[in-house]
């Protein structure tokens, strides 16, 4: 597909024009002030605007920033912002703009993998003429790499390829003459291609936006950095008025069962934090490294032995929390390791879990033994079972096997990547074979793939190691339950929520051989977290995110998705050291809280998601969104009758002020707002209306008051 197709050749602006003539303050009868004149407006308070939310990261002003995003390229043209503020005196003003907009440009063959597609912004004043860029801005000013600017936001236009992602910067758009007194900004955006599509990557990534600020400054002033000089005049923020929907659900229509998506992977520590879990009620706990906890050992006559107390006191605690295991095999145990003996012990690359086993049989014994000791033994009928962890990444080494074929011109690394792929085939074939040997009620799967291609390509090399697992299996008839893969996000351009649902729906299609056997899909490691840094995961609108990438998920067909928080180590789940509760936790907490069954929903505004359940006497209503202004809507629940008197409302909130421990209350824990004793106001219908903040978690709960 081509977006928006145009050749243009552009001449970048060298980072010293901006004080040529007539920039620069030579350019001026009169020198530049010591304090110019500069007018900061924040993206983030516009007066009006249709984009997606309002995106908090450290490295923008006021540490946060208006933007969008949308997987349509049709849909980029739909997104304006307007802003107003006041000039003290008319004048010539630069306008400078500090954003982050889509731009790829990668690539250099014709139709096989180059690509040149970008968004541009356009920009009016008071009603005027739309400005449109004529040459390709460069930014100045840029304000250092992630973790200190916005983490990972895709590719950006600093004009060097391995800076892509990773800088945000000061763009100068043009000159303009102010009269004195009020005047109103607008912004549009367009999406460009100055190539044709390539055949073989397409690209597929979300189009997106980021606004942090504006300046219209006299002319020679250069801003230098995302916060405001003292001397610059902000305009005052101007509060919008609440947007306006209705809520029909229908309470008498129950549909499918809502499955526990509390998954969870972990690390027990044996300590009093691990109780934080209860109130989640985890479904699924993941537990890996399994042969760093059970001790296998081979004696002088080739006998193996095993010592099962570290790995029996794990599995016993995630038992303790109500939870069943989700066990991880591997890595490879010292004692059948191909690790080299040469090799100097350490991390990865020296330690012998990371490299296949030098008996395949001998590891088909291992893992037969683990599941019958487990299940046949102990009766604890641990049901999912994948097979390694990540073995296209580096937890999974076979440097030492043949290896002068690296070296083979051209074709070196690809037969380095197939001799990884059989491997590991081999690898699960016999660990499939003994483990339903031992137990064959039991579900296996593997292979825990990780999403490791970039923002134009997140899939990266797991369709073939799916497919390729998929069409091993077949061919030597061994089951496959289930497929397992990872896919962490750098929330919200290199992938969005909606990127987990379409990512289920690729593995359902690369892996239906037969309507009569779909295996199940497992995202069993993933989160809001972006490896690569940048990203405060601990706001409300990373629950959000959060939420609405297990509803993307719920909707693929998927019942378990393990949220990446080993222990109370990881972002997401606790503010650490002191396992504060985060708005994510508290998500989870709203999750727990709803009723098995779901209950039909006739109408909804389209920037709300929601979940309805009901059971006998309670209704509960979760309701998430993002936004950039509140939104007031009036909910209606028909009922069976079983609501007719009175009832108690309570209303839980996770926003900016509530459930959040960067409140200014700084409340952590799941707040109740309100609660009341409410009498039905009409005969089998439920009517109250309720506020939703923008970027907001909500929860309502309807019960029968007792007789």
């Amino acid at each position: 597909m081509l977006v928006g197709v145009s050749v243009i050749f552009f001449n970048s602006i060298p980072a010293s024009f901006v004080f040529a003539n007539p920039f620069d303050q030579s350019a001026s009868s009169e020198p530049l002030a010591a304090n110019p004149l500069v007018i900061w407006v924040e993206a983030e308070q516009a007066v009006a605007t249709n984009f997606t939310d309002i995106y908090p990261a450290t490295g923008l002003s006021g540490g946060r920033g208006l933007h969008f995003s949308t997987p349509d390229v049709d849909d980029v043209d739909r997104f304006r912002a307007t802003f107003r503020f006041s000039i003290p005196q008319s004048g010539a003003y630069v306008l400078w703009s500090r954003r982050h907009l889509l731009y790829i440009n990668k690539g250099t063959v014709p139709l096989i993998n180059q690509l040149t597609r970008y968004i541009e912004m356009w920009w009016r004043i008071d009603g005027g003429a739309w400005h449109k860029p004529v040459v390709d801005p460069t930014p100045v000013n840029i304000e250092g790499a992630y973790p200190s600017a916005v983490g990972h936001l895709g590719f950006t236009r600093t004009g060097e390829a391995d800076m892509a992602g990773k800088y945000i910067g000061w763009y100068l758009d043009d000159m303009v003459a102010l009269e004195a007194g009020e005047h109103e900004f607008e912004v549009k955006f367009h999406a460009r291609q100055t190539t044709v599509t390539p055949i073989f990557r397409p690209y597929r990534h979300p189009f997106y936006g980021l606004l942090d600020a504006f300046a219209f400054a006299e002319p020679g002033y250069v801003p230098k950095g995302r916060i405001h000089p003292d001397f610059s005049i902000v305009p005052p923020v101007q509060p919008r008025a609440p947007e306006f929907g209705r809520i029909d659900l229908d309470a008498t229509a129950i549909g499918d069962t809502i499955p526990n998506m509390a998954d969870f992977n972990w690390a027990p520590s044996g300590t009093e934090s691990d109780d934080e879990f209860l109130p989640l009620k985890p479904d699924l706990l993941r537990l890996c490294h399994l042969y760093n906890m059970a001790e296998v050992s081979i004696d002088s006559s080739g006998l193996m032995h095993f010592n099962w107390t570290g790995l029996d006191a794990a599995v016993d605690r995630i038992i303790q929390f109500g939870a069943e295991p989700y066990l991880c095999v591997g890595y490879t145990p010292s004692a059948i390791s191909s690790m080299p003996a040469d090799q100097p012990r350490g991390p990865v690359y020296g330690d012998p879990g990371m490299y296949p086993p030098t008996d395949f049989d001998a590891w088909e014994e291992v893992v037969y033994r683990t599941v019958y000791h487990l299940n046949v033994e102990r009766k604890l009928g641990i049901k999912y079972w994948s097979i390694w962890n990540e073995p296209n990444n580096v937890f999974w080494q076979v440097w030492h096997i043949l290896p002068w074929t690296i070296n083979i011109p051209i074709l070196g690394r690809p037969l380095h990547e197939l001799k990884k792929l059989y491997l590991y085939l081999k690898l699960y074939e016999h660990a499939a074979r003994g483990a339903l040997r031992a137990d064959p009620s039991i579900m296996i799967g593997g292979p825990s793939v990780l999403c490791d291609g970039g923002p134009g390509d997140y899939v990266g090399s797991v369709r073939l190691w799916i497919t390729a697992l998929a069409w091993w299996c077949k061919w030597q008839d061994v089951r496959l339950d289930f497929i397992s893969v990872h896919l962490y996000a750098g929330s919200p351009d290199s992938s969005g929520p909606y990127t987990y649902g379409d990512l289920v729906r690729q593995i359902q299609q690369w892996t239906t051989f037969d309507e009569n056997h779909v295996p199940e899909v497992i995202i069993d490691e993933w989160n809001a977290f972006s490896m690569e840094g940048g990203h405060d995961t601990i706001t409300p609108y990373h629950a959000v995110w959060t939420m609405s990438a297990l509803y993307e998920m719920m909707q693929a067909g998927v019942n378990h998705t393990l949220y990446f928080h080993g222990g109370s180590g990881w972002p997401g789940i606790f503010r650490q050291p002191d396992n504060t509760p985060t708005p994510t936790y508290n998500m989870y907490r709203m999750l727990g809280m709803l009723e098995p069954e779901q209950i039909a929903v006739r109408s909804v505004p389209g920037d709300i998601g929601i979940l309805a359940s009901g059971s006998s006497g309670r209704i509960t209503v979760l309701l998430w969104r993002f936004g950039t202004a509140a939104r007031r809507v009036d909910l209606s629940i028909n009922h069976d009758g079983s609501f007719e008197g009175t009832f108690l409302y309570q209303h839980f909130l996770i926003d900016e002020e509530h459930s959040n421990l960067r409140s200014s209350s700084q409340q952590a824990d799941l707040e109740m707002i309100h609660q009341e004793r409410l009498a039905e106001t009409s005969s089998g219908v439920i009517r109250i209306s309720v506020d939703l903040p923008p970027t907001s978690l909500t929860l309502l709960q309807f019960e029968k008051a007792a007789e």
